[in-house]
């Protein structure tokens, strides 16, 4: 799947940070500029070239085979973490967790191994549930990607800045 230039400048900018050591990155980019065909080149990438095991966060169950459909058009053979399916395979790819699912699993977190990233789906509102805390403990070491197009809340006690600084924000191209 090709992707636009503005595309490919938000993969290139979230690379530079990690390059740059940073362990966290915020991607900002707006409803309908492709922000899944977005990620989903940008998990081949890490997959394929650093052969990462990646955890990629969504808020809501019908969003879990979505995603796992709309990956494996970039040859990504991803595996759900869902309620009434079997647990992913320790040695999976790309796992999609359910948040609702891994709540009530926060007991378990060690039998779905280690990943090297975790990417959170709408995290305007998937990073402020209450398991998000103990999730990031539980995988301290790996690095954290937010994705959103609406990163600000109308409620001025919740900020992102909690978990990403200024120098963490990638733009995507915005609209005028």
């Amino acid at each position: 799947m090709r992707l636009h230039p503005f595309q490919v400048e938000v993969k290139k900018s979230l690379y530079k940070l990690f390059a740059d050591r940073e362990r966290r990155g915020l991607v900002i980019m707006p409803t309908g500029s492709g922000k899944t065909i977005t990620t989903g080149s940008i998990l081949r990438d890490f997959v394929r070239k650093f052969q990462w095991r990646i955890g990629f966060f969504v808020t809501f169950d019908v969003l879990v085979e979505q995603s796992i459909d709309k990956f494996s058009k970039f040859g990504i053979n991803a595996q759900p973490l869902k309620a009434g399916y079997p647990d992913p395979e320790l040695d999976a790819e790309v796992v999609i967790i359910s948040i609702q699912t891994l709540e009530r699993r926060m007991h378990r977190l060690s039998d779905y191994g280690d990943f090297n990233l975790l990417f959170f789906d709408e995290c305007h509102t998937s990073m402020f549930r209450k398991s998000v805390p103990g999730i990031l403990d539980h995988w301290r070491s790996a690095r954290v990607v937010g994705l959103t197009a609406t990163p600000w809340q109308l409620n001025k006690r919740r900020s992102l800045r909690q978990f990403f600084d200024d120098k963490h924000v990638i733009l995507g191209p915005l609209p005028y």
